[in-house]
């Protein structure tokens, strides 16, 4: 094979598979913005089957178009990636330059496309990206300033905090465990910072400017809660502290057994909005005005709606903890709440203890009840499927009644048919006899002598007198 056909192949691998040659194809001068003969280009391919790490090679060493749209619909990669439901091939892409505004034949844009077919996360992800060079502006200074806003070396770790879209106050927890570099104070003044401008900007974006508050008050709450624990604590031990924190955040309260600290959080995120003019805060304060702390609708939930969007049943996949979707797996007793991880298992264990075996009989009494109503639905099923069979045996049985019918009828037109042929044979032949006679009385009539000199018929006083009619015989034919 070519070059360009060994790395249209290697992209069109299965995950695990073709990076090798889709290197070696590209150092042998493939084109990677080479469409095939389906319109589709190696980078869309690598879109979509998923492939984030062949979707980076293919933009940082092959120089890929990560915006080409020459396909026949006006796909480009990135709606190929949200189709393909893969979060880390999105966000390779959009950390590539990808734009989420470009729209298909069709007027719709990624995020749209993947709403449409169910992938709400990916829309969230999509609709929620932050440009990286929006950032950056804050790593620069700026007229008389000496340093600048945010510290160079925090640009990645702040921006991967901004992009992500689960805004549990406890997965933010973790975000701070893994990337230690956010626990710097410049971190929460950028986020108002960032707020502020798209509060301010002309095409003003209400989401993300309360997304970003939301983050800078619940970073600086976050640090503060984690200190005082380990001031608590008399341990200069950041684990303890941290599982400490976790655990007031998660703490359940009222019939939703929702986490009271995160409810005080995100409700005291509410009331330090500083615009409150935004439509979008009036609608959050209005769903939770009539709900009381840890009733549905939840903070949390509020917040996830008006961020991300209406992601319904959503929460039946996610942890029970941290609202993390990917790698959860279910409660071993109860076989009803996920948790993401053992970690977060242990966390939740002091809560769930005590419910784990009610909810197992819950689920088993559920599940009775679903087979119950299955079978009775069956039961039904082939009571329903049995009238049909026979009505549809007496259908046939009409049915077949009506061909006979219909069959003798067709025999009895058949015989009137052939009466009606052969009388109108009959009638036909009656009809040339009597033609035949005619002729042969009009051919007799004329060879009779008329009255004349040598005989005839004459009248006279009364008295008749008959003359012989001499008549030659006619020869036979």
């Amino acid at each position: 094979n070519s070059p360009q056909d060994s790395l249209i192949l290697a992209a069109s691998a299965e995950s695990g598979s073709g990076l090798e040659a889709a290197r070696l194809a590209l150092l042998a001068g493939a084109d990677p913005n080479l469409p095939d003969e389906q319109g589709m280009t190696p980078l869309l391919h690598a879109a979509f089957k998923a492939r984030a790490d062949l979707v980076a090679l293919l933009v940082d060493t092959g120089k890929a178009d990560v915006n080409w749209d020459g396909h026949e619909h006006g796909y480009t990669a990135l709606m190929f990636a949200a189709l393909s439901n893969s979060e880390p091939t999105v966000l390779s892409l959009l950390r590539r330059g990808a734009r989420a505004y470009k729209t298909n034949r069709l007027g719709r844009t990624a995020s749209q496309m993947a709403a449409f077919v169910g992938h709400h996360r990916i829309a969230s992800l999509i609709g929620n990206y932050f440009e990286r060079e929006e950032l950056e502006h804050y790593t620069r200074c700026h007229g008389l300033e000496t340093k600048p806003k945010l510290p160079p070396h925090l640009l990645e770790d702040t921006w991967m905090l901004v992009t992500d879209v689960n805004l549990n106050p406890a997965h933010l927890c973790y975000t701070l465990e893994s990337r230690p570099a956010l626990l710097n104070p410049a971190v929460p003044r950028v986020l108002e910072l960032l707020s502020e401008s798209q509060w301010k900007r002309r095409d003003l974006n209400e989401v993300l400017s309360i997304k970003f508050f939301y983050l800078a008050v619940a970073v600086r709450h976050l640090l503060a809660e984690w200190e005082r624990c380990r001031v608590e604590s008399g341990k200069d031990d950041g684990q303890v502290s941290l599982d400490q924190a976790l655990r007031r955040l998660t703490q359940p309260v009222g019939p939703a057994r929702a986490g009271r600290g995160s409810e005080e959080l995100i409700r005291r995120v509410l009331r330090e909005y500083p615009y409150t003019e935004s439509n979008l805060l009036r609608t959050m304060i209005r769903s939770l005005a009539s709900s009381r702390l840890g009733c549905r609708p939840t903070a949390v939930s509020v917040l996830n709606g008006a961020v991300n969007g209406q992601q319904f049943f959503a929460d039946q996949d996610a942890c029970e903890v941290c609202d993390k979707f990917i790698g959860c797996r279910h409660c071993a007793g109860c076989r009803v709440v996920k948790y993401c991880g053992p970690r977060c298992q242990r966390l939740n264990w002091p809560v769930h203890k005590p419910e784990c075996a009610k909810l197992r009989q819950q689920r088993l009494k559920d599940e009775a009840n679903n087979a119950s109503d299955a079978a009775e639905a069956a039961t039904k099923a082939e009571l329903a499927a049995s009238e049909a069979r026979s009505e549809a045996d007496a259908a046939l049985a009409a049915a077949k009644e009506a061909r006979q019918r219909a069959d003798e009828a067709r025999a009895l037109a058949e015989a009137a048919e052939s009466e009606a042929t052969s009388a109108e044979s009959a009638a036909e032949a009656a009809e040339a006899k009597a033609e035949r006679a005619e002729r042969a009385a009009a051919k007799a009539r004329s060879k009779v002598p008329s009255g004349g000199k040598g005989g005839g018929i004459k009248d006279g006083g009364g008295d008749r007198e008959s003359a012989e009619l001499t008549v030659e015989p006619q020869e036979q034919d």
